[in-house]
């Protein structure tokens, strides 16, 4: 029901879909009970069997579809575009355009170009036909508050401020499978930013690439991106996906004593951490053997 319409269009609509038998008769009804002009706009899913009073009661009362959305961790913006699109009809271009939108971002206080990492993961209970773009904005909201209660307690590290935690904590989010081991590969990124070390994330060439691949090779190591930690020292420009609570917690709180410089990933969504390139090199010299 578009905003505006005129009680004979939604009678209409309603007969034609075989929810009441007369459209007239729906209409004389809302206008002699008065409630012909409290009809409110949205998406419905309206039962077939029901009488005209019950349906001109949901209808007044704006009881919209819903659908509930899980956004997982880790998701970049065409990602969650996606899934929003299958799960609540919403149009995935226009999501992503406001997700890109420096405006809607500044409006937000997000204090970067776009919504990229800003788009918490959880789950969702989403009107049919909501504006992709007050989607996007209440999900950037939710992250917002989060990052607040989570870093209340804890003194970001040097002038690095939100914009930088939460790209960290992507990069996080992106490097463990697990998530006991967050702290200690939060760890390892803060250690080699201390030192002024590149980071070396695989993650962000892949965000470089634009695309997922099974396995980066040495050549892909070159993309000229800012996103490229392999050849641009520090943090990259923004996150490169939607961190959740344990990697924005990690980024702020990395594991304690921790003094590993280097990680490699077992088969099993493990890592081995060692502090020296020479166990570095031994480490993955192992990994790839399956040992």
């Amino acid at each position: 029901i578009a905003r505006g319409s005129q009680i004979r269009d939604i009678a209409g609509a309603l007969e034609a879909r075989r929810i009441v038998r007369s459209g007239r008769a729906f209409t004389v009804l809302a206008r002699l009970s008065g409630r012909d002009r409290a009809i409110q706009a949205g998406n419905y899913l309206l039962p077939r069997r029901r009488t005209p009073g019950s349906i001109l009661r949901i209808l007044v009362l704006g009881d919209v579809a819903r659908s509930l959305v899980t956004i997982p961790e880790g998701l970049r913006i065409e990602e969650v575009a996606s899934i929003l699109a299958r799960e609540a009809r919403m149009d995935s271009s226009a999501f992503v355009r406001a997700g890109l939108d420096p405006r809607l971002s500044d409006s937000l206080g997000v204090g970067a170009a776009g919504l990229e990492g800003y788009l918490f993961p959880e789950t969702y209970s989403v009107h049919l036909g909501s504006s992709p773009r007050e989607m996007a904005a209440r999900m950037a909201r939710l992250a917002l508050r989060e990052y607040a209660a989570l870093a209340s307690s804890n003194e970001a590290p040097g002038a690095a401020g939100r914009a930088a935690l939460m790209t960290l904590a992507s990069i996080v989010q992106a490097e463990a499978q697990v998530m006991g081991e967050m702290p200690r590969i939060s760890a390892v990124f803060h250690n080699r930013l201390r030192l002024g070390w590149r980071l070396e994330a695989d993650p962000t060439v892949q965000y470089a690439l634009g695309t997922h691949k099974p396995r980066i090779l040495y050549e892909d190591l070159e993309v000229d991106s800012p996103y490229n930690t392999y050849r641009r020292e520090g943090l990259p420009p923004g996150p490169i996906c939607s961190p959740g609570r344990d990697a924005i917690r990690a980024a702020l709180e990395p594991a304690s004593g921790e003094q590993s410089l280097y990680f490699v990933a077992r088969g099993d969504g493990t890592h081995v951490f060692t502090r020296t390139l020479d166990e570095h090199l031994r480490a993955r010299a192992a990994a790839r053997r399956g040992d």
